[in-house]
């Protein structure tokens, strides 16, 4: 099977619903598989009172996690197979400075924060065979 094929990549609703199975009560469209979910609930928009205005908070989870165990994730798996990611790359470029990290430097996952992700090179791997076929030497105190 080569790389990236359809069937690799699990449906949208199928994967929220094995994630959150019994949480989520009406599983009848994508729509109520995330409105009917318990695990979501809760969940505001990441903002913070300032003076007697709002203002997003680059502190809340959905910054501080989702960001470097989401975003660049996938910036670092395509780093690897030398895909292009230009839309991701706005993104991160844009919040990193918000954040007060740096994890794109030079249009790659290589700032000095890349440490506190998920990504591969957080793990000291560097090519995608490394990653594919778990040859590299994994950093041990990431583990």
């Amino acid at each position: 099977m080569k790389i990236g094929e359809v069937n690799e990549v699990p449906q949208l609703k199928e994967y929220v619903m094995a994630i959150y199975g019994d949480q989520i009560h009406d599983k009848s469209s994508l729509a109520s598989v995330f409105s009917t979910n318990d695990g979501f609930k809760g969940f505001r928009c990441p903002m913070k009172r300032v003076g007697d205005g709002w203002t997003l908070n680059f502190h809340n989870r959905y910054f501080i996690e989702d960001i470097p165990e989401g975003f660049c994730v996938y910036k670092g798996i395509a780093d690897l197979a030398g895909v292009k990611t230009p839309a991701i790359d706005k993104i991160l470029g844009f919040f990193q400075k918000f954040m007060n990290f740096e994890f794109i430097k030079d249009g790659k996952l290589q700032g000095r924060d890349v440490g506190r992700t998920k990504a591969p090179q957080a793990f000291g791997i560097t090519t995608l065979d490394e990653y594919i076929n778990g040859t590299s030497r994994i950093s041990q105190s990431k583990l």
